[in-house]
């Protein structure tokens, strides 16, 4: 029986050197971004076929990457547990940009939220093991405010 909503139609994307995969994204080029946790790297794989096309980012410390997101400026944004930080690589080429976010305690996700542009700011939402905070940033990366935070710490400096 064919199209009935929820049947399972099989495995999407797959080859490559993918182990606990743990985070994706589409980007605006179709393609499937996921990160590879044992891996250390983002992962690149072809949006309608799912075929491997090879690693996309890795490198500037990245450890244990588990979320992943494109951020307003089309960069890619990954949160790396272990390395206690989010990392921007460049959306087209995956070349590393640096730690847009250094010193987070073990961020688990991270979400994009939008902020007028004129106000100069680039909002995302960092989820950590130990907290929420919603953050907001310069576009030069540097904190700007908490904007809310539960009650437990979110261990970020």
């Amino acid at each position: 029986m064919m199209g009935i909503l929820g049947d399972f139609l099989g495995a999407f994307a797959s080859g490559g050197p993918l182990n606990a995969p743990s985070g994706f994204v589409f980007g605006s080029d179709n393609n499937l971004y996921v990160t590879n946790y044992f891996g250390n790297e983002v992962l690149k794989y072809d949006g309608k076929t799912g075929a491997f096309l090879g690693v996309f980012a890795s490198g500037g410390g990245l450890q244990f990457p588990n979320r992943v997101a494109f951020g307003p400026d089309s960069n890619l944004y990954v949160s790396g547990i272990v390395s206690n930080n989010v990392l921007k690589y460049d959306g087209k080429t995956g070349a590393f940009l640096g730690a847009f976010v250094p010193n987070v305690k073990q961020p688990t996700n991270l979400v994009f939220v939008t902020v007028p542009e004129s106000s100069g700011l680039l909002g995302i939402w960092v989820f950590g093991v130990f907290g929420v905070a919603i953050l907001r940033f310069s576009k030069q990366k540097r904190k700007n405010s908490v904007r809310a935070s539960s009650s437990l710490p979110t261990q970020i400096t």
